[in-house]
């Protein structure tokens, strides 16, 4: 299969303003800032069932409850909660593969806001960050998801937002007994993401490549916090989701995590020798760079099709 056709599933956007930082005990969070992104209006629907709880109108489906204020549309409704309930499937069966789960046996609890205060107040995070997840993990297990959304007329940046942090906890599942690496979180998260950021974030990456002022991969692949810096926060995402989309075309899916599992528990050298068959990091980062010069500019933010 050419690289063509094998770069074709999913287009991966960078995250240019994320500053939030996961707890790396039994709370995870997330939060993102987004743009534009279309959304489908012909996924499939799903059963929806509507309720009042603790002064919230729900509307629930199986693996979601969606908390809003009564003031949104059973129609805008209906297309988030499809969106939501295809999206997991999409990522989970992509990623996780035999180990994702149908059903939850812990339901997503979605809460939207119609004002930046309420969303603020609820969150306890600035507006900017559009969406925000949470989840308390440990001991092998999920014990509560949770996403806030602050809902816009143009419904397109809530859906991309979820679209994000959905994928956050879903990776969630196989990542219960440890903190998944920032690279792999955020690189991961973003390949479900489109949008107009992909041009600008791609230059970030080009740019960088040219003026040879790249991240190490060792130093990427063992980052515990995401850069402070703005611009290098835009080159950490860019350049994370280029590896996960080099590393996915040349291995799959399944090898990514299981890098992003063993570089946590040993030297990173001997976690890509194991996964990759390579000799070492070093030599991941020049099969990598070769293959960032080698590729189309908008290419290299794009995970191939599994092979």
């Amino acid at each position: 299969m050419q690289r063509s056709s094998l770069k074709s599933l999913l287009l991966l956007v960078v995250l240019a303003s994320v500053s939030a930082v996961r707890c790396r005990q039994l709370v995870a969070q997330d939060r993102f800032d987004t743009q534009k992104t279309v959304v489908s209006k012909d996924q499939p629907s799903v059963p929806v069932q509507h309720f009042v709880s603790n002064g919230w109108h729900v509307a629930a489906t199986r693996n979601f409850r969606i908390h809003h204020r009564a003031d949104l549309t059973s129609s805008s409704l209906q297309r988030l909660a499809s969106h939501l309930e295809t999206q997991r499937h999409t990522i989970g069966s992509t990623w996780l593969g035999a180990e994702f789960a149908a059903t939850w046996s812990v339901t997503c609890d979605v809460y939207l806001h119609q004002t930046d205060l309420q969303y603020e107040q609820h969150s306890g995070m600035p507006v900017e960050t559009v969406g925000y997840s949470r989840l308390k993990v440990g001991r092998g297990k999920v014990w509560s998801r949770q996403l806030d959304l602050r809902w816009h007329r143009d419904h397109t940046r809530t859906f991309d937002v979820a679209s994000h942090e959905l994928t956050h906890i879903v990776l969630a599942d196989r990542f219960c007994w440890r903190q998944i690496p920032r690279w792999a979180d955020e690189g991961i998260a973003i390949t479900v993401e489109t949008g107009d950021r992909r041009e600008r974030l791609a230059n970030v990456l080009q740019d960088a490549v040219e003026a040879n002022r790249l991240f190490s991969i060792r130093d990427l692949l063992t980052a515990r916090n995401y850069p402070s810096d703005r611009q290098l926060a835009d080159l950490f995402y860019a350049q994370s989701a280029s590896l996960v989309a080099f590393l996915a075309e040349a291995h799959g899916y399944q090898q990514v995590l299981r890098l992003a599992e063993m570089s946590t528990e040993q030297d990173v050298s001997v976690a890509v020798a194991s996964v990759t068959n390579w000799r070492d990091a070093t030599e991941l980062e020049t099969r990598w760079q070769a293959w960032l010069r080698q590729s189309r500019k908008a290419d290299s933010l794009i995970v191939a099709q599994e092979k």
